[in-house]
């Protein structure tokens, strides 16, 4: 067996948790990477919710095709107790 060139042995694993290519660390990247999955997951999700809400309110709210995402964006960022009632309009 013959030894690897100095240009390979940099590009070598190293140790169990070890480093490829000189400073890049694979747990970081790997970490980095599932932050970023998480990220788009829970956007995902929170889509979703926005656009069943945007469904609920279309049936009371003339303008929901043009501004039902707005409305429910506004009505999640307020700090505010929002209470429907029978006689409201």
């Amino acid at each position: 067996m013959r030894a690897a060139s100095p240009e390979r042995a940099a590009c070598e694993w190293k140790g169990l948790r070890g480093t490829y290519r000189g400073e890049q660390d694979y747990g970081q990247t790997h970490r980095e990477a599932e932050r970023k999955h998480l990220t788009n997951v829970l956007k995902m999700v929170a889509y979703h919710a926005e656009s069943d809400l945007v469904k609920i309110v279309s049936r009371h709210y003339r303008r929901a095709g043009q501004e039902g995402r707005t409305l429910i964006q506004t009505a999640l960022a307020t700090a505010a107790e929002l209470e429907v009632t029978k006689d409201a309009k």
